[in-house]
């Protein structure tokens, strides 16, 4: 549903907290920022002839999905490159990840779109597909514990259409099953160089495919930013980042924003060559002075999704407020205020509606927190300086601190926890006054 809602129970739908989608035409829920984010990307994409690496960082909701979708339906780029897009969060296990489960699973999508389906599908020599077979048998032979003898001696097409039926089916197998995952790494990791040589002459098969049509391989793997453990994020883009950035063809990889503030980021970005910071919108500069352009455009979030009359002036005035700026926390702001105003049946959504949302936000945002975080809260507050230790970072991941960019670049809490860091400052004059 992408028409502006008239009625509660459409402005619900409205503000589901999905990413967009993107057709031939401007999607028109979406909101246009002062600037185009994914400039650089797009550029050096339409621009440059050899394959080149992203990394996409920002904080969770930030629009991260909405833009990649946005970008791969333009029609340059859909002219220039065939896209397979996929998000991780989707097929595979987000707590139990390996770099081997990225790379197994971006070749079999690349593989069942590319290969086995769409409008023309890639014709592989002969070569790439006994290897690749050979390592589809060497999987499949230690998960049954025995060879599948039927398919031992297949040939040409039956070897092709055996391949692609494994893809496909193994790509939920993979995302499921705990042994599936251990047996798949237990193969490849003793194995690792001849794997990514098999890689890197299927991905040049297919990017010489598609260079006769006049296209490119564009592969974009979405919703590596909501990897929960951030020390294994870290260990996945630092250690084993060569490995991601091997297969020959351009890649953008979604990052978690604690990975962009990391030490050792420099040395990730020199692996994979270019990185991105979308920003959230700012609602008040760095001094706390109000910021027009970002207080209109996150109204304006809202206006293109619902009819004027569905919402109070001051209502939608406290929901900008309490949306920091992130597009995700706005839409899950106004869902949970829709529902409470269609189940009181009211006709508009007033302000106490929002601010009954803003709370279970904020109540879901203070069970996350540790003692010692709201120190860390306090001093970000006031300071709007964000140090890049462990626990700060933790803060970002989780959206207990936000950062933002307009003239400077600067942190602030979550506004859903102004409530949360007065009751602190007030029980820690309490537990002072009392010592004293």
């Amino acid at each position: 549903m992408d028409r502006q809602a008239t009625n509660l129970a459409d402005a619900l739908r409205a503000f589901s907290p999905l990413p967009l989608d993107f057709g031939t035409e401007e999607n028109p829920y979406y909101v246009k920022r002062g600037h185009e984010p994914l400039h650089e990307i797009r550029t050096w994409l339409l621009k440059q002839q050899e394959p080149a690496k992203f990394l996409l960082a920002g904080h969770r909701g930030s629009g991260k999905s909405t833009e990649l979708n946005r970008l791969a339906a333009q029609p340059a780029i859909q002219e220039r490159f065939a896209v397979v897009k996929y998000s991780v969060q989707k097929l595979l296990d987000l707590v139990d990840l390996d770099y081997v489960d990225l790379l197994f699973i971006s070749a079999a999508i690349t593989f069942d779109q590319l290969v086995t389906a769409g409008p023309a599908p890639i014709a592989l020599q002969a070569e790439i597909v006994d290897q690749l077979d050979r390592w589809r048998r060497t999987v499949v032979e230690k998960m049954t514990d025995a060879a599948e003898g039927a398919e031992v001696g297949v040939e040409g097409g039956a070897k092709l259409n055996i391949l692609g039926t494994f893809f496909a089916g193994f790509q939920s197998r993979l995302r499921l099953e705990h042994t599936t995952r251990k047996i798949t790494r237990e193969t490849i990791e003793p194995r690792v160089s001849d794997f990514l040589k098999t890689l890197e002459l299927f991905y040049k098969e297919v990017d010489a495919a598609l260079a006769d049509r006049g296209q490119r391989l564009l592969l974009i793997v979405e919703d590596l930013d909501k990897i929960p453990d951030i020390e294994k994020a870290h260990a996945l883009f630092r250690e084993k980042g060569s490995y991601l950035a091997q297969p020959p063809c351009s890649i953008l990889y979604t990052v978690p924003i604690a990975l962009h503030y990391d030490s050792e980021f420099q040395g990730v970005i020199r692996t994979f060559g270019h990185s991105v910071f979308l920003p959230n919108v700012p609602l008040v500069q760095r001094n706390g002075e109000p910021y027009p352009p970002g207080e209109g455009l996150m109204r304006r979030f809202v206006e293109q999704r619902i009819a004027s009359d569905l919402i109070e002036p001051d209502a939608l005035a406290a929901a900008v407020a309490a949306s920091g700026g992130v597009f995700q926390q706005i839409q899950r702001l106004m869902e949970k205020a829709c529902l409470r105003a269609l189940g009181s049946e009211e006709r508009a959504i007033s302000k106490d509606d929002v601010d009954h949302a803003a709370r279970d936000l904020r109540f879901e945002l203070e069970r996350a927190l540790a003692s010692e975080h709201y120190a860390i809260l306090d001093e970000v507050e006031r300071t709007a300086e964000a140090p890049a230790d462990a626990e700060v970072l933790r803060l970002l991941h989780s959206l207990h601190l936000i950062e933002y960019r307009n003239d400077d670049r600067w942190c602030q809490i979550n506004p859903l926890l102004t409530t949360t860091l007065k009751r602190w400052r007030g029980l820690a004059k309490k537990r002072k006054s009392a010592r004293s």
